[in-house]
């Protein structure tokens, strides 16, 4: 058996040239057909022949590029007008490519004449990517021919610009970020990758990163963590941050030289207070967990 025959993986959606971008957990590429059946009473009615009258061939897919899926469902002046009814649907029909993510799988699927249906639903996700869930009808080209397979050229893959970002360097722009709404400098009172040992302030690092094989935004798991002697200003520097999040599409500039764009800065929980140890000195810890996406 041959392991080249499995499968796994998800993939783009490419409409008329556009890139629709990556599809959550893969979409569903359907085909139903209709027969005839023809008996016979010596058969008792048992059919005796098969024949196929038609083929219908669909595909639903959930897309993380919200303004360009809804930028194709609606006219060009961003509607949804009656002006729309009654008009014939297949001359608005055009090539869609299925290409695969998985660089070790070369085979990629065509829809020569595909039709996006007026039909769709909008998740709106508050902790992660909003899904717009597209269906295309594949109908014949001018050759007959309604689906195909073809073999993805290098040129044809996608990827995605956030793919080689330095963890290093998104922890650095929530450390600028925090700093400048919070009113702290940086490495004074607020520090990068934890509050240093003898100091009074607020520490920022990242935990981890939430990995997935399918294109999307990234996703990291952050933690900032105040520490002083007196409880009340611990409680209050959280409160001051929780308050001012979440954010979205935050731009932080000349963070080392590159300007770093998080798409949003989200508030998970709370904790207080924990007593910690520094220099021989009890003093007051609390942490605020945070969901970064890039």
């Amino acid at each position: 058996m041959d392991s080249e025959n499995f499968k796994i993986g998800a993939c783009a959606l490419v409409y008329k040239g556009t890139v629709l971008g990556a599809v959550i957990n893969g979409p569903t590429l359907k085909l139903e057909s209709t027969y005839q059946n023809t008996t016979c009473d010596q058969a008792y009615d048992q059919p005796i022949r098969k024949t196929l009258l038609s083929t219908t061939v669909t595909l639903t897919a959930d897309v993380r590029e919200i303004d360009t899926g809804m930028g194709m469902l609606l006219d060009g002046n961003g509607k949804i007008t009656i002006l729309s009814l009654g008009k014939e649907q297949t001359p608005t029909g055009g090539e869609l490519l299925l290409i695969p993510f998985n660089q070790n799988d070369t085979t990629g699927y065509r829809l020569p004449n595909a039709v996006l249906s007026k039909k769709t639903q909008y998740s709106f996700t508050e902790n992660r990517e909003h899904s717009l869930e597209l269906e295309f009808e594949g109908f014949m080209d001018g050759n007959g021919v309604m689906l195909e397979k073809f073999t993805v050229t290098a040129d044809q893959r996608i990827t995605m610009s956030n793919a080689t970002i330095d963890p290093a360097q998104i922890e650095r722009a929530l450390t600028k970020y925090i700093a400048e709404q919070l009113a702290l400098t940086v490495d004074k009172d607020i520090f990068r990758g934890g509050i240093m040992p003898g100091k009074d302030g607020c520490g920022v690092y990242l935990l981890g990163e939430d990995l997935t094989a399918v294109m999307g935004l990234r996703h990291f798991r952050a933690e900032v963590s105040f520490r002083h002697e007196d409880r009340d200003v611990v409680m209050k520097a959280m409160t001051e941050l929780a308050a001012i999040l979440p954010v979205y599409g935050v731009t932080i500039d000349d963070v080392k030289g590159q300007n770093i764009t998080l798409a949003a800065i989200l508030k998970q929980s709370q904790t207080y207070m924990q007593p910690v140890a520094d220099n021989g000195r009890i003093k007051q810890q609390g942490k605020v967990s945070l969901h970064i996406a890039i």
